[in-house]
């Protein structure tokens, strides 16, 4: 899919996205350019088997997705090795968030 738009702005972005088996189109990017003023930046994504994403990377830098066995996000791991881990998540929201040593409690109402 291509989008472009009119001036000023003179931006074009480009997306291809995955397919079934069946040669379907679903809802996962696969990768998206954007072209802005003769510059490119490209986005790529990657897939586990079940759909979840496992990384982006953006211009080369990669940020990676680990999850729960239940499909919740459970790292995730920046370009330089940063992690920010997610645990003990109820409703489906995180109760505890781990930035590097530093805990941060989500309150419930």
């Amino acid at each position: 899919m291509i989008m472009t738009n009119p001036p000023p702005f003179h931006r074009t972005i480009t997306r291809t996205y995955w397919y079934n088996t069946s040669l379907n189109i679903i809802d996962r990017l696969d990768t998206e350019t954007i072209n802005y003023n003769s510059t490119s930046f490209t986005t790529n994504y990657s897939y586990n088997n079940i759909g979840l994403m496992t990384s982006k990377s953006v211009a080369g830098v990669t940020t990676t997705y680990t999850y729960h066995n239940n499909g919740n996000l459970k790292r995730l791991t920046d370009a330089s090795g940063r992690r920010i881990e997610y645990s003990e998540y109820a409703s489906g929201v995180p109760k505890v968030i781990n930035k590097g040593g530093y805990l941060h409690n989500i309150p419930r109402y």
